[in-house]
Formats: C-alpha cells, structure tokens, sequence
C-alpha cells in the first residue's frame, strides 16, 4: 500500500489566472520531494466537468516528474455534473470532486489540497516519516506569497522565493500579515487573534481538542486536510452540499465530534499558496455563514450528533455509486 494518497481536483477553465502554470508548479515540487523522501505516494487528480473546448488536465500537464509517485487522473463528465442540483449556478463542485478522489485513494493517509499549493520540503519530509497518527487530522497554516515564478526556476529555488516573499499567513484563527512589522500593527488592531495564538502554544490542549471556534483550524482548511484513510471513511468526506464555501470549515469540526484530534502543523512546516484573482471565487454560492457558526459550535459543544446527522452524506458518498474510469499516467 501507498503510505500517502495526494488529492487535487479542478478544471482546465484557467480558474484565478495562469491555473495551468500554479498546477504544474505545484505538481512538479510535490513529485521532486516525494522522491527525495522516498515518500510511497500517489496523486489522484479529479477533473470534474472539463470543458469541450479545452484539453484534459492529463494532455495540458507535464507528468515526467513522477518518477516516484503514480498519478491517476479521474474524470467526472459534464452529464454527471448536470445531475446534481445546483450545477446551472456552478460548473465545478469541488468538496463533491475532493470526494471522489478521497473515496478511491489507496494510500493509507490521504491529503486532500489544492492544486496550486507549494509543499516546502520540512512538510513533505514530516510526511514521510512515522510519526503520522491515525486518530487525528492534520491541518497546516497557509502561507500565501505574490512573487514570480519562472519556469526555469529549481524546485529548491521556487520554495526559497516563496519563503521570502510570503504576503499572509492564514493560521488557525484568522489572517496574519507576512511582514513582521505589519503583524506587530495587526497585534495592536487585533489582540484577541494573537491572545489565541499564544494560548494554543502555552496549552497545546486548546488546539488538539477544541471546545471553542476560536481555536479550530478553519482558516483555508480547503487546501489541506489530511487524515487516515479509515477515518476519512468514518466522516464520510466533506459535506455535499452544492455551495462553494465553509465545506471544509464543516469537516474540521465533524473531524473533532467524531473523537479525533487536531494537529496543526506550523513552523517551518509549510504550505504556500500561489496568489492569484478571486472574482469568479466570490461570483459563486455559499453556505449561510450564521448556520454554519451555529452547526460548528454545536459540534464542538453542544449537540453533535444532530449536527453530524445534518451534514453526513449517506453511503453512497464521492458518487460511489457512479461508474468513472480512472486512468494512469
């Protein structure tokens, strides 16, 4: 068996700008720290309702990096996508995509991410090792960086270029700016955020079992949930609700009320995000924030299991029922 299962799911519709040139960035870091730590992995890659007029995210892709990891791409056609209530609004359901691809990895842990997110190698290397626990779920601070980054650039020198121009960090409580004088004015706006930040290290309990909002990990957690297979199986994946936000902030909190434990990789474990336009972000339905608060701090101290009964898919989840066609890279 695998010891790590990759998600990324999306679209050749060049969602954000340049969604080709962020993924093929984001695949080739992942596929050179896999093998320089001997990481047993694969990458599942869900492409849900390509378009007709462009071409597949297998043909658009440079795949030779893998060498060390094996690449499934599985394609959710635009008939399977016209199904689902609310596809007239959204041509791209990816908590429903992420699903699918969760629901047939074969690794023993799977990391459902984004595809435009930078593993640096303290990250990848703390993957690969053995200390990976099944009963928890694993959530990382994003760091978000608005640099350039060419193509001729080394894997070793885009992750140095992103470690020195990081614009935000989305820790678990709220957004910190990436200069430390801007954050020192953030502190002085803001002290309750850093409060939580600071209490979570004095009493590590705050963070590993969360009673409170403010000490669960919602912040981006879309671009990197990771928990062991059987688990995953236990949550029934994200919620499959047809709306584009809060899906994840709904799985973390569905991770604690089902017993697991929180862990929140920070330091010089680090995920980056390759900034990019949000316009068609902001252009698509979301859940209403005031039920989703209401529903999250239930599950954290109140009545989980009617929560849990609200949001749980069925059996029948990531379109189990559905007969797709992975292929192989």
């Amino acid at each position: 068996m695998k010891k790590m299962s990759f998600v990324v799911v999306g679209r050749n519709d060049d969602y954000g700008g340049d969604f080709l040139g962020r993924m093929q960035r984001s695949i080739d870091c992942l596929f050179t720290l896999c093998g320089r730590f001997s990481l047993r992995s694969e990458l599942v890659v869900v492409e849900w309702n390509p378009p007709d007029d462009r071409p597949s995210l297998a043909d658009a892709l440079d795949w030779t990096a893998a060498v060390h990891t094996t690449v499934r791409v599985i394609t959710v056609p635009s008939e399977i996508h016209d199904e689902i209530r609310g596809s007239d609004e959204m041509p791209f359901f990816e908590y429903i995509a992420k699903n699918v691809g969760i629901r047939r990895a074969s690794g023993e842990y799977v990391l459902a991410m984004n595809p435009d997110i930078l593993l640096n190698e303290d990250l990848v290397e703390f993957l690969a090792s053995e200390s990976l626990d099944p009963d928890s779920f694993y959530r990382t601070y994003r760091y978000d960086v608005e640099v350039d980054l060419p193509n001729d650039l080394s894997v070793t020198e885009i992750l140095d270029r992103c470690a020195d121009n990081v614009s935000r960090i989305k820790g678990f409580n709220g957004n910190f700016p990436g200069n430390r004088w801007e954050m020192l004015k953030d502190a002085i706006r803001d002290a309750d955020k850093y409060k939580a930040e600071v209490l979570s290290r004095v009493k590590p309990e705050l963070l590993s079992y969360p009673t409170s909002v403010s000490f669960l990990s919602t912040y981006a957690a879309g671009d990197f949930m990771m928990m062991h297979r059987d688990r995953w199986r236990d949550l029934r994946g994200y919620p499959e609700i047809p709306k584009h936000s809060y899906m994840d902030s709904y799985a973390c909190a569905m991770a604690v009320a089902i017993g697991l434990r929180q862990c929140v990789l920070r330091g010089s474990r680090r995920s980056y995000h390759q900034e990019h336009d949000r316009s068609a972000h902001d252009e698509r339905p979301s859940a209403d924030e005031g039920r989703v608060l209401e529903l999250v701090n239930e599950m954290l101290n109140g009545d989980a299991e009617g929560a849990l009964k609200e949001l749980q898919n069925m059996e029948d989840w990531g379109l189990y029922h559905k007969q797709l066609h992975p292929i192989t890279i």
